[in-house]
């Protein structure tokens, strides 16, 4: 009896130890995340350039729950700073898809977008992800200007994990 009342003390404090601090003694944060992105540039006459990217970002706190899906579209460039009349965010297929109008907003120079919202692509959020980690993206930037009247940027530099979910470690995560 007395063994069996030790060996369940010492399995219970095992499991508060290993579910709360890892079997490292390191504190897990309580969400998980996981992360895609694409980018691109276009190089202007004189050598000015255009930086443009996308990122689809979700958190939940555990498999069990659905998770929170965020979308992010940005764009900059000091050469076409008050120059933007509007920006597409489409796939490179044909025909091709809409996913985002842009017109210019208040922002500071260089930034001509920088939009952060909830996902609300026509495509599951693993459709999205193959989409950007493909590389098929392109942002389209209408311009005043004579030359480009047009930009066109492919959003081929991808970054992201495996699409694994990853629970952050350390001091942070009290």
């Amino acid at each position: 009896m007395r063994t069996r009342l030790i060996a369940s003390i010492l399995l219970s404090t095992l499991i508060v130890f290993t579910t709360s601090c890892g079997i490292t003694g390191v504190k897990q944060c309580r969400l998980e995340y996981r992360g895609v992105s694409a980018s691109g540039q276009f190089v202007l006459a004189g050598d000015s350039t255009v930086t443009a990217g996308v990122d689809l970002h979700e958190q939940r706190q555990s498999s069990l729950y659905p998770s929170e899906v965020s979308l992010s579209v940005n764009a900059q460039s000091y050469s076409l700073y008050g120059h933007m009349t509007h920006a597409e965010l489409r796939d490179s297929l044909t025909p091709s898809r809409l996913f985002g109008s842009y017109l210019p907003g208040s922002t500071t120079a260089p930034t001509l977008i920088a939009f952060f919202r909830p996902y609300d692509w026509p495509l599951t959020i693993d459709e999205a992800r193959a989409l950007i980690e493909s590389g098929e993206l392109v942002l389209e930037i209408a311009t005043d200007l004579p030359s480009p009247s047009l930009v066109h940027i492919p959003l081929t530099t991808t970054s992201h994990a495996d699409g694994t979910w990853f629970r952050e470690r350390g001091e942070g995560c009290g």
